[in-house]
């Protein structure tokens, strides 16, 4: 049988040292997730138009630009396009850049995304118009294109949930820290009581 009055007692005669555990580990994750989680992502989408004969329809054009798109993720990602970008950036190396690129289709549509990941917010946004605006002016040396647009370019945080992920810390903290107090009091009052 459960006994209400120990537990009681225990809380009035603890209850600042639980309230303090307790807030101490929720404030202490709640903190951790908001520091740790600060990377952005410049996404840039870009539409290329490949050469079409006439008895090319739409679909088919559609289809071909979509296979197209892993040469030109291949392209993007390769020494020869990356090496002069590293060289423009300090403490930027090309393995590091080469895995923070990921470059995406967009279904039905000529359009593919480019996005780089990274923690500094100018470093992410200058690195993702350097990639975008030389994808543009070079790709034509790699493979035969009519024309490349270059729709749009963002730049977010990668944590569109911060609060939300922030909020769930804050209760695992809190569920931790009163787990840990109670169980240290809980400890100490059978220790003491043996």
């Amino acid at each position: 049988k459960v006994n209400i009055s120990f537990y009681k007692k225990i809380l009035k005669k603890y209850g600042f040292f639980i309230f303090v555990i307790t807030a101490f580990f929720g404030i202490l994750l709640a903190g951790i997730q908001y520091f740790s989680n600060d990377s952005y992502i410049s996404e840039s989408k870009i539409m290329v138009n490949l050469p079409q004969n006439e008895s090319t329809s739409n679909a088919d054009a559609i289809s071909a630009n979509q296979g197209m798109i892993d040469t030109y993720s291949e392209i993007i990602k390769s020494d020869d396009f990356l090496k002069p970008i590293v060289q423009n950036f300090k403490e930027l190396n090309l393995r590091d850049l080469r895995n923070s690129i990921k470059v995406e289709k967009a279904e039905n549509s000529y359009v593919f995304k480019i996005s780089i990941t990274g923690k500094d917010k100018s470093d992410v946004r200058n690195i993702g118009k350097k990639i975008t605006s030389d994808f543009e002016q070079s790709i034509g040396q790699y493979i035969h294109i009519e024309k490349v647009k270059v729709l749009s370019s963002d730049i977010s945080s990668s944590d569109q949930d911060g609060l939300l992920s922030i909020f769930r810390f804050l209760l695992i903290g809190i569920l931790t820290g009163f787990c840990l107090a109670m169980g240290i009091v809980l400890v100490k009052e059978f220790v003491i009581f043996v």
